[in-house]
């Protein structure tokens, strides 16, 4: 395995040259010269970085601290993390929520557990002193904004232990075992605290004699990021709620009776009977047991009448849930709550489509079951249970439920579910977790850091209300995301490699000066 190594924090850059290294086939006619040419995976950045007149009589030793940065990346087998410098022109609210994450200040800010902490060259260093069974530690709670995704990163080294735990997790035992590098985790606060967000835990199985060893933290972030959407949907046959997957009670189904807002014949119209009675459609889905939150969404218009829309999402039993009533006229949403003890934290979303369509979602956490269920219900003068008139009716298109903090964009479903969604390859992203309704959260010319991967935007970055927008990115996506990965936009960083075999610097009397060629690493 690679080994990992950041770029200090502690290290001037001089002057930062980027290029981006094409991958493209070229066939020229020898007799013509004509050129055919194929696109083609496989296009990487390539960074240049200087470091100008590095002394060791400065505040910060730059010379010691370069030269050992050269020592410990060796040979091209090394994964260096490259930040790279610059602003975020957009109005992405992506600032640092640690204090002093950069350790400029000493251990300031940083809460210690089991241990004593120092600074050198603006890395961090926990000496252990267990004198109890908790895991050493540093930590902070900072404030957050509430229902905003949030990513904590750590790069993080320790020595001279097996069986170690190293991670990040906030709240609860959630550690990446066994893991030194830069690592990662996703965080989505109910209220406005983060809660207890630990960049750093040693030895947090709780095992092990750890007295007098020590763990290195050379970079600690948290910082609201976005979410890869992919679109998922654990109900299959989305847009055929004709199909006997529905439960249906007083109401009838017309298949493809009506344009949906892609402009397709295939929107549904949902015409109520006479009973004195609820007039819904559902479905029961399947989903890993878990006490996590869950969306259920659809688009809706009204078709013949006034009548409006309930949407319910929980469990199958139906005993805890969370509901809202949308006015299908104005879009507005009339309320929102839960019903038992299990379900907490309703919010609901709803987008204009135009021609009198609605995209209308519903997020709440809800308690540990295997199932997730969806229901729609017509309503009348804001309640639901009403004497039908036998024509009212409304028209639904792509209906669906899944698990996501936050509204996704909604994968077409047949006769199977996609509970991760779709792949996403290619050069536009659908991303999910925005601030609402926002143009211009980052403009063309931005970088932000995916996974593995470094991309350039190419086009502004806007949100519409539900906080879903779309990344136009180059280079195109190698390997495609997993849904809910983090779009970090606060100082991304590129995994690169040495373009060389030879790292070698200039020396003058009392400085010298460095220069360092990286190339991205394609292996992740």
């Amino acid at each position: 395995m690679a080994r990992e190594v950041i770029w200090p924090r502690a290290l001037r850059v001089s002057s930062f040259n980027a290029g981006l290294v094409g991958n493209a086939g070229e066939a020229v006619s020898p007799l013509t010269g004509k050129a055919q040419t194929l696109d083609r995976s496989g296009d990487r950045w390539r960074f240049t970085l200087t470091v100008e007149d590095a002394s060791n009589n400065a505040s910060v030793a730059e010379q010691a601290i370069a030269e050992a940065f050269i020592a410990s990346i060796r040979n091209k087998n090394a994964r260096v993390w490259v930040p790279v410098p610059g602003a975020l022109r957009g109005s992405f609210p992506a600032s640092e929520l640690f204090t002093n994450a950069d350790f400029s200040n000493g251990a300031t800010g940083w809460n210690v557990q089991e241990g004593t902490l120092t600074v050198a060259d603006r890395v961090l260093r926990l000496t252990a002193n267990r004198v109890s069974g908790a895991a050493p530690a540093i930590s902070q709670a900072p404030a957050a904004t509430q229902y905003a995704p949030l990513v904590m990163r750590g790069f993080l080294g320790a020595r001279n232990r097996k069986g170690l735990t190293l991670g990040t997790y906030a709240g609860g035992a959630d550690y990446s075992t066994d893991a030194q590098g830069l690592l990662k985790k996703s965080i989505f606060p109910l209220t406005t605290n983060a809660g207890a967000a630990y960049p750093a835990v040693y030895d947090g199985d709780g095992t092990v004699t750890v007295t007098g060893d020590w763990l290195e933290c050379n970079f600690a972030s948290l910082s609201r990021c976005a979410l890869v959407d992919n679109g998922p949907n654990a109900l299959p046959y989305s847009d055929q709620l004709g199909n006997a997957a529905w439960a249906k009670a007083h109401l009838t189904v017309s298949e493809n009776a009506a344009t949906a807002p892609d402009g397709t014949a295939t929107a549904d119209v949902l015409v109520e009977d006479n009973a004195n009675a609820q007039h819904y459609i559902g479905q029961q889905g399947t989903r890993a047991t878990a006490a996590e939150a869950i969306v259920g969404y659809g688009f809706f218009r009204r078709g013949t009448g006034a009548r409006d829309l309930r949407l319910v999402v929980g469990n199958a039993s139906l005993t805890d849930y969370a509901q809202a009533y949308f006015d299908l006229g104005t879009g507005a949403v009339a309320s929102v709550g839960t019903n038992g003890a299990g379900a907490t934290n309703a919010r609901a979303f709803s987008v204009p489509i135009g021609a009198g369509w609605w995209f209308c979602a519903l997020v709440a956490n809800v308690q540990s079951s295997a199932d997730i269920y969806l229901y729609a219900e017509m309503t009348s003068g804001g309640v639901g249970g009403y004497a039908g008139d036998g024509s009212s009716s409304i028209v639904a298109w792509r209906l669906g439920a899944a698990r996501s903090s936050v509204p996704t964009i909604g994968a077409q479903t047949t006769a199977s579910a996609l509970a991760g969604g779709a792949a996403q390859p290619g050069a536009i992203l659908n991303i999910k977790g925005l601030p609402v309704s926002t143009q211009n959260l980052a403009c063309a010319g931005d970088w932000c850091q995916i996974g593995n991967q470094f991309f350039k935007l190419i086009a502004p970055l806007d949100s519409d209300a539900a906080g879903r927008g779309q990344l136009s990115i180059s280079p195109n996506i190698r390997t495609p995301f997993a849904d809910n990965e983090p779009v970090i936009f606060n100082r991304p960083m590129a995994r690169m490699r040495l373009v060389g075999d030879v790292m070698s610097w200039s020396a003058r009397p009392g400085t010298s000066s460095y220069q360092f060629t990286f190339e991205e690493a394609l292996d992740g």
